[in-house]
């Protein structure tokens, strides 16, 4: 039996990284004996897609749907495989469809079935029952149609023990195709730090306790949060170093940091082994976790930023709105904290959520301002989106806030700087007005702080602009170094280590 495993193009929103589901659903797959093959499709065309599609002829075809803006990509990817052959048994999973299986069925009438959840088990008991020509549709986890009926099965159980996982399977891809990818994503801004340039996204953990309102994670990985042993990811990563020369790791986890003890005993690892690695944290930690002592050893053990999720720099919003159940005055004693340990901070704030005011937001601005001017943190501001499977979405639609017509292929610009939401308190110009003033402010005190250091710290900057000379004008090629990301990236910190 051969599978044939896609990431969809995704026209309407991209993520150059390395796909880590796909990898570890076809890492189960092939160890249980089954032909695996994977299709990242990147930016190929509908008549790309089909011809590959053809020329495999697969059995099963499971395409991934991380987030909602790929909706699009991948409806049209199932209806190109059931146009080539309707009895290609066509799956779809990731975040979108787990977190809205109704609504994604009622738009699609190409998908036989929908993995709900983490897709490691449920696509292989998929395959084994395919195989075995047995009825599929009492599988745990799933959901599909029947006549105009969307029949949800029981979630299966969270995997418990994570380190059972294979790591996924990198053999299936070109792997150098991610590391160029990369270097033209402006994105992350790892690339002025030497050898990330050979970058790999990991995941050690997975779900998360905590309920914030905007947060759909729960609809894919649960509340129970679990993880891969320290000593699981560290070997993991030698294997990485050892067999595609990984330089840097994006540890992408949704609660790196929740196990404190955990974390310690990573770093200590990282230290013992020696693995002269740089790694970052792009989608956040909790500030409340980062003590002195855990920022000291992170920067030993090759951390280059941290990104701490604050959402709101107003307490009561952050309480009873957000209700992410964090301190701001823990914020900015870790601020103050990396600051002294000459640790790079980021910080993501979220303005537009219904139940604020255009106060409440202009004290998350000026709260974000006092943290980048005081110690250097570099503040992100996205704009509050209702996504399918959160309870954010479900205020929005009971109480009529999304003013103009939803779409998927609207997320990304709606979080990025134009809205959706408009509520009595706050109208989507107000919103619009406000992130534009911060872009403005953020970039004056950028630069305000750069001259400011440049003046206090001239051995460092002067040493820096050796560092930029030497890598642009002898070894550019070597490194893939990107001179407008390493300029960028000067104005952004303050310290940016060489």
């Amino acid at each position: 039996m051969k599978i044939l495993l896609i990431r969809p193009p995704g026209t309407g929103f991209y993520s150059y990284g390395f796909p880590l589901g796909v990898g570890y659903i076809a890492a189960i797959l092939k160890k249980s004996g089954y032909n695996v093959i994977i299709y990242d499709a990147l930016n190929d065309s509908p008549a790309f897609i089909r011809e590959k599609i053809s020329r495999e002829n697969p059995d099963v075809i499971g395409i991934s749907n991380q987030f909602s803006p790929q909706f699009d990509d991948v409806k049209s990817i199932a209806r190109i495989a059931k146009d080539i052959n309707k009895n290609f048994l066509v799956v779809a999973g990731g975040s979108h469809p787990s977190s809205c299986p109704s609504d994604f069925f009622n738009k699609t009438n190409c998908v036989d079935i929908v993995v709900i959840g983490e897709g490691e088990y449920t696509m292989l008991e998929i395959v084994q029952k395919i195989s075995n020509n047995q009825p599929w549709q009492d599988i745990k986890g799933i959901a599909f149609k029947r006549n105009t009926e969307v029949i949800k099965n029981p979630i299966r159980p969270s995997i418990k023990n994570l380190d059972e996982l294979p790591y996924p399977a990198y053999e299936l891809f070109d792997m150098e195709v991610y590391f160029k990818l990369t270097n033209f994503s402006l994105d992350r801004p790892t690339f002025a730090y030497p050898g990330s340039e050979r970058a790999i996204n990991l995941i050690t953990s997975r779900g998360c306790p905590y309920n914030c309102v905007f947060c759909s994670i729960h609809s894919v990985m649960g509340n129970i949060w679990r993880a891969h042993s320290p000593e699981y990811v560290i070997n993991h990563i030698k294997f990485l170093i050892e067999k595609y020369k990984i330089k840097h790791i994006h540890f992408e986890d949704d609660n790196l940091t929740l196990d404190k003890d955990r974390f310690k005993r990573m770093l200590d690892l990282i230290l013992e082994a020696d693995l002269k690695i740089s790694w970052d944290t792009p989608n956040g930690v909790r500030a409340d976790i980062l003590d002195e002592e855990l920022l000291r050893k992170s920067k030993k053990a090759g951390c280059v930023y941290l990104v701490m999720g604050v959402e709101s720099g107003d307490q009561a919003v952050l309480d009873k709105i957000v209700q992410k159940k964090l301190s701001l005055k823990a914020v900015e004693t870790t601020s103050k904290l990396a600051k002294n340990v000459k640790l790079n901070l980021e910080a993501f704030f979220v303005i537009g959520f219904p139940g604020e005011t255009i106060q409440n937001m202009r004290d998350t601005l000026n709260f974000a301002f006092k943290l980048q001017f005081r110690y250097g943190v570099y503040p992100i501001l996205l704009i509050a989106t209702p996504l399918p499977g959160t309870r954010l979405y479900e205020i929005c639609v009971k109480k009529g806030y999304i003013k103009e017509d939803f779409s998927y292929s609207r997320i990304s610009p709606s979080i990025l700087s134009e809205g959706m939401i408009e509520t009595e308190d706050f109208t989507l110009f107000d919103v619009r007005r406000l992130f534009k003033y911060f872009k403005y402010i953020r970039a004056m005190l950028a630069i305000i702080n750069f001259v400011r250091f440049c003046f206090l710290s001239p051995i460092f900057m002067f040493r820096k602009f050796i560092y930029l000379f030497r890598i642009f004008f002898i070894s550019s090629e070597k490194t893939g170094f990107n001179l407008k990301i390493f300029l960028r990236n000067l104005i952004r910190y303050n310290l940016v280590s060489p």
